[in-house]
């Protein structure tokens, strides 16, 4: 569509998914995926701007039976667990069964481009993008015991470009960075319940949570490149 000059789309969408059962420790685990999306850009003759967003919701679950699996899989979409008992909420967390999981993510994006061209036939032009995403997971080890998990990541990356009539060349840059922290809390106790609370809320653990894994990756890269347009 065109808007004030400038063409706009937008799309959207919501997807719900499971995988073929598996044999796990004799039982048959059958992961799932519940996600919406919504994008939109906009742009004019030399710049453009583009922006997206993606709320997910995960889990697994254990079926003794394979048919028990594969039904639920056939069925995914109606049978995925009810949005009204949030797992990262004690009182939700107890409608998980033991072995279960259920998490939940979202990720945003955004980018701008400009480019200009010359009157000699050449161009040039670039643009930035950046990501933040964020998730959690509940794992129900025992009728008490919970594994929480916590991640959080940004990624921002550049290109650049120029070429004339000969010659192209490119530049693709990119730095990430991800943190995750995984605790053990058991509800059976106040400090567990609070610990259990206060960990999904800020991330933090405290009195009642043990660490199980904690995590930080970071990098950056360039890659640059020319190639021959004419010979």
């Amino acid at each position: 569509m065109s808007r004030n000059g400038k063409s706009v789309s937008f799309s959207g969408g919501y997807e719900v998914s499971a995988t073929d059962p598996k044999l796990v420790d004799g039982k048959y685990l059958v992961s799932w995926e519940r996600k919406f999306s919504a994008g939109g850009k906009a742009s004019g003759k030399k710049v453009g701007v583009s922006g997206s967003h993606e709320d997910s919701e995960f889990g697994s679950k254990t079926f003794k039976t394979e048919a028990e699996a594969k039904a639920f899989k056939e069925n995914a979409a109606s049978q995925l667990p009810s949005r009204a008992h949030d797992p990262t909420t004690v009182e939700g967390a107890m409608y998980l069964d033991v072995g279960e999981m259920r998490g939940s993510g979202d990720k945003t994006s955004g980018g701008i481009s400009a480019n200009a061209s010359f009157s000699g036939g050449g161009g040039i032009g670039g643009g930035v993008e950046k990501s933040t995403q964020s998730g959690t997971e509940v794992r129900r080890v025992s009728p008490t015991v919970f594994e929480l998990t916590k991640m959080a990541g940004d990624r921002t990356g550049g290109s650049f470009n120029m070429k004339n009539v000969a010659i192209g060349m490119t530049a693709h840059g990119a730095s990430d960075e991800v943190t995750q922290t995984t605790v053990s809390v058991d509800i059976s106790t106040p400090e567990g319940k609070l610990a259990f609370d206060t960990f999904m809320k800020t991330g933090m653990p405290t009195v009642g949570a043990k660490l199980v894994s904690t995590s930080r990756v970071s990098g950056s890269g360039l890659r640059c490149g020319t190639r021959q347009l004419m010979r």
